[in-house]
């Protein structure tokens, strides 16, 4: 596998249509004392566009995912090429 190539493909940026916003921490608290809401913007992708992405740069079969619950979280697994990297998302 060409490691450089393949990066170098998954690292493009996705277009603007893909790109989704929602608020993440807020200053709630604060805002029950009289300061106005305010929130972090947080930019998103969909999963469905980024498994669109592996399978357009390593084919259909040239990936694959897997999910376990590890003390209540999910974690997410991805292998390419026999490497295999793995996440999860907080509460």
């Amino acid at each position: 596998m060409d490691w450089e190539k393949i990066s170098k493909e998954l690292a493009k940026p996705f277009p603007r249509s893909q790109v989704s916003w929602r608020v993440g921490n807020t200053n709630e608290r604060r805002r029950r004392q009289g300061e106005p809401l305010k929130g972090m913007p947080l930019a998103y992708i969909d999963a469905r566009d980024v498994m669109g992405r592996l399978d357009e740069v390593l084919g259909a079969g040239g990936w694959s995912d897997d999910y376990k619950e590890v003390k209540g979280r999910i974690i997410c697994t991805i292998t390419i090429g026999g490497v295999s990297k793995s996440d999860g998302a907080g509460d």
